[in-house]
């Protein structure tokens, strides 16, 4: 979790974030297992939150027409979620400067949440000693092809390699 923040302060301006579990009812723990800085108390109303638990993607706050930013609850929220669109977690951003807060940041904060899903997918896995290739592969194809679809990629090369025995 801190080398997750870490890659957020330092590639997505992040000043202030905390990654919270989530149970498969989708329900978070109010209590961070990591954080960059000192996370604000969750508010379980808040809707950033409540808009990421509920699609699976991120979610932030809506900017004033001044461009300022409101300074209570989550700014951005990041579900951490696989392939099979199970939320192990999110990352809750409370901090970020101003000039961050773009696209471009958005996009890479949900490539680098479905990543990490399924990484912690890939890891609860090797807990129940099931390392089919063909799952692995299956999980491989569908984040490429959710990646290509959510960042709306008009091209794309996938290579992979095949042994005699598969």
């Amino acid at each position: 979790g801190d080398s997750v923040l870490k890659i957020l302060g330092s590639y997505a301006s992040v000043q202030m974030a905390g990654i919270y579990a989530v149970n498969e009812q989708r329900k978070m723990n109010p209590n961070p297992v990591a954080s960059l800085g000192q996370p604000r108390t969750l508010l379980p109303s808040d809707p950033v939150i409540a808009e990421a638990l509920k699609t699976g993607h991120v979610a932030s706050i809506e900017m004033e027409k001044n461009g300022a930013m409101p300074a209570v609850g989550a700014l951005v929220a990041i579900p951490l979620i696989d392939v099979y669109q199970r939320i192990w977690g999110v990352i809750v951003v409370n901090e970020m400067p101003l000039f961050a807060f773009q696209e471009n940041t958005m996009d890479f904060l949900a490539v680098l949440g479905g990543k990490i899903g399924d990484l912690v997918k890939q890891r609860a896995d090797a807990h129940c000693d099931d390392n089919d290739t063909g799952k692995v592969f299956e999980s491989r194809l569908r984040r490429i092809t959710s990646e290509i679809g959510y960042l709306k990629t008009s091209a794309v090369a996938i290579a992979t390699i095949v042994n005699a025995e598969e």
